[in-house]
């Protein structure tokens, strides 16, 4: 990994713009051969899961790009004691530590500003939002710990102030062993008091997938709803570099993602095709 921080700050610059706008194409096919297009409001929740998982694959590339500069910039000289997490707000990445219900920031990435990039608080600061994002992060592990049980997979938490609400998803995190599909987890909180409003269980499990140098394609389930839901694509996009040929079954549909060239369309298939192309792969 390059440690300067502005070639990274290009790098997730470059990455999020992959994706501007909704790319999908709403060919469906509910048996092999019959092709039609999406129900209206099957397309519409797909648009919108769209656009939520293009800010999760934003939140993300804050996450990583100001997570590798503070090792690059200060490595073994940073002080652990101070970090106990991170929180996106307003493109910039705060890290810090719940201190007495504040949550006090050591260190700023700032995405926004060239000149000023990186700030390290020798005193640290304390914003209200950011503390409002950490706290609702911290009450959506608890809650996730508690209907998941103790043993669960490592979770990068993605949150965000909507209105009169806090939003956070819960989504687990890849190891160097495993890909993790699935498996998420959402929560809304009241923004003022930080009472939980809703939760919904995304996936019926987490699926690990073990890493392979000599993979063709990806196929995995999310089977609560007829399209795909938000960490679905989101988890879908991260992987796209590294399988030509990824399907996610839902209740309804499979939908297929093949190639880097079509950017980041779907088509929807019978399970025989999927079948098929893949056969075809290892020939």
């Amino acid at each position: 990994m390059v440690s300067k921080s502005s070639v990274l700050a290009a790098l997730y610059l470059c990455n999020c713009a992959v994706i501007t706008k909704s790319p999908y194409e709403y060919i469906v096919t509910k048996t092999y051969g019959e092709r039609v297009e999406l129900e209206l409001e099957e397309r519409q929740t797909l648009d919108s899961n769209y656009r939520k998982a293009q800010w999760m694959i934003d939140y993300d590339a804050l996450g990583w790009v100001s997570t590798d500069t503070l090792m690059a910039r200060l490595g073994h000289q940073i002080d652990t004691g101070k970090l106990g997490g991170w929180v996106i707000f307003d493109s910039t990445a705060y890290y810090g530590k719940l201190e007495a219900g504040l949550f006090k920031i050591y260190y700023e990435f700032d995405f926004r500003n060239k000149e000023h990039f990186f700030k390290e608080n020798r005193v640290p600061t304390e914003k209200p939002k950011v503390t409002k994002l950490a706290l609702a992060q911290e009450k959506a592990m608890d809650l996730f710990k508690e209907d998941r049980g103790n043993n669960y997979e490592k979770i990068n938490p993605c949150a965000r102030i909507e209105g009169m609400y806090v939003d956070v998803y819960l989504i687990p995190a890849h190891t160097n062993k495993y890909y993790v599909l699935g498996g998420g987890w959402f929560s809304r909180w009241d923004s003022e008091t930080l009472q939980l409003v809703k939760k919904r269980k995304l996936h019926e499990a987490a699926y690990p997938v073990e890493r392979s140098n000599d993979d063709l394609g990806l196929h995995w389930s999310s089977k609560s709803n007829a399209v795909l839901n938000e960490v679905d694509l989101f988890q879908a996009f991260r992987l796209k570099k590294r399988f030509n040929l990824q399907a996610i079954t839902t209740n309804k549909y499979i939908f297929t993602h093949e190639g880097l060239s079509r950017g980041f369309q779907f088509d929807v298939f019978g399970t025989r095709f999927l079948e098929d192309q893949i056969k075809k792969r290892k020939k």
